[in-house]
């Protein structure tokens, strides 16, 4: 006695083609996020970035922007105030706000946040920066604010 599935030929041909399109779809997308995930950090530097051009600007998200400017804000840095030690971390050191200054002024402090980053860096960084403001919350000084400018270019972050 023989048992079959039922299905015909044509019906098995196109598991098998649909399936091979499913492994010839997934093997690339695999192998791109293989390749994010293992490359190599990219670098952060502090201070302003050498001459680009708009292409060497990479897309980024807000959380890789916060993340990095944290990097360089907190980095191990120890306030003294009025007789105690605090070590900046994520808690007492937070982020108030993010802004992405090329697109344009649209929020207020937008202008002068990209005045403020083109007086430190250049016209050029201030159009690709993103800025980001921290506060002391450890600061017997009320509101104090710290702005990071952070880009992302091909060969790196820089935080300015």
């Amino acid at each position: 006695m023989t048992v079959t599935s039922g299905t015909s030929k044509p019906m098995r041909h196109r598991r098998v083609i649909t399936a091979l399109l499913v492994c010839v779809t997934a093997v690339p997308v695999l192998a791109a996020s293989q390749a994010d995930s293992s490359s190599p950090r990219q670098r952060v530097s502090k201070g302003c970035p050498g001459r680009f051009a708009g292409p060497a600007v990479r897309p980024t998200s807000l959380g890789s922007v916060v993340a990095v400017a944290r990097l360089v804000a907190i980095d191990h840095i120890t306030s003294h105030y009025q007789g105690r030690s605090v070590r900046r971390n994520v808690v007492n050191y937070p982020v108030l706000e993010v802004l992405e200054l090329s697109t344009g002024p649209i929020l207020p402090g937008q202008q002068t946040l990209r005045r403020r980053a083109a007086r430190r860096c250049g016209d050029r960084a201030a159009r690709s920066a993103w800025a980001v403001i921290f506060t002391d919350s450890e600061s017997p000084i009320c509101c104090t604010e710290d702005v990071r400018f952070v880009i992302h270019l091909k060969d790196g972050w820089w935080v300015f």
